[in-house]
């Protein structure tokens, strides 16, 4: 008789867990008891990843969904990038979709050297980083749209095979929760990431989305079923554990907001809440991972001290 293998927490290792809800592909929803990670089950995990994008069924839009407006949080990305890597490098984002955030650090990098330009009177321009971008894109929807002067994959990262210890920076945004084995891409991730290279990434807050689908059963909104949608949705502790054990670390995190809203009610609401968050996170830096409605993550490896 063969024993029935444990369901085991993707970033704790913990085997407790309690279904809280049924996601819209008819699948269990489970929190692990220990780190708080909401988990779909059967668990999202495929050691190579190949086809998730073409079985994988539960969502109408298709596993990555549309291309929303994200802009406004790309730019604020974009330019404290900017302040931390000035010369730029080597980047790559992971899960680019339809290229936006190159479009957007493009933009953002010709802004800052317009204003760094020489004063009046000297001929000259202050020159832009300089930026080789690559890109990671396994959802074949997004391959017509790919930009030819981009070195973009059409695979999952740890299909692609780059060398260790090979990009400047590494941006995963609004896409984590997307990753079979993010321990695994999380360590892929570091092993490719330079020693003092700079991973980015932002994911929506369980406390935020909580009340915004309490806000939205109350106003009748769209959205009113939290932790219903995404394989994953991750906890502070549950990313504090992933990280750490990639061999990586939060140096900060900042408050960000996340795609435009279509009801105008809810832009209003989140908008205050947005400066209120901002409010109580200049009281403390430790905040935003807990209520910002999308906090940004900027990490580091660990062993980057020993340079």
């Amino acid at each position: 008789m063969t024993t029935a293998r444990p369901l085991t927490c993707v970033a704790c290792g913990h085997t407790e867990h309690r279904r809280i809800a049924e996601a819209r592909s008819g699948r269990a929803m489970m929190r692990c008891t220990r780190c708080k990670l909401i988990f779909v089950v059967p668990q999202w995990t495929d050691p190579l990843a190949e086809n998730i994008f073409h079985t994988y069924d539960g969502w109408p839009a298709g596993l990555s969904g549309g291309a929303a407006d994200r802009r406004g949080i790309m730019q604020g990305i974009a330019r404290s990038l900017l302040a931390r890597k000035p010369d730029g490098g080597r980047l790559i984002d992971v899960g680019c979709a339809n290229g936006m955030f190159f479009d957007v650090l493009r933009s953002e990098s010709a802004s800052t050297a317009r204003r760094q330009a020489p004063i009046a009177g000297e001929r000259g321009r202050s020159p832009q980083p300089l930026w080789r971008f690559y890109g990671v894109e396994p959802d074949p929807r997004w391959q017509g749209v790919f930009q030819p002067e981009i070195t973009i994959r059409a695979q999952p990262l740890r299909s692609c095979h780059f060398p260790g210890n090979f990009f400047d920076v590494v941006t995963l945004l609004d896409a984590l929760y997307y990753l079979p084995e993010p321990d695994k891409e999380l360590a892929e991730i570091a092993r490719i990431l330079k020693v003092d290279g700079l991973f980015v990434f932002d994911i929506p807050g369980q406390w935020y989305l909580r009340m915004r689908g309490i806000i939205g059963r109350f106003f009748r909104l769209q959205r009113t079923r939290p932790f219903t949608a995404y394989p994953f949705y991750f906890s502070p502790f549950s990313l504090k554990h992933l990280i750490q054990n990639a061999g990586l670390e939060v140096i900060v995190t900042e408050v960000g907001r996340g795609a435009l809203q279509s009801e105008r009610l809810f832009r209003t609401l989140l908008s205050g809440y947005i400066a209120a968050v901002k409010a109580v996170c200049r009281l403390g830096p430790g905040w935003p991972p807990y209520i910002a409605p999308m906090p940004v993550y900027y990490v580091q490896r660990r062993d980057r001290n020993r340079l």
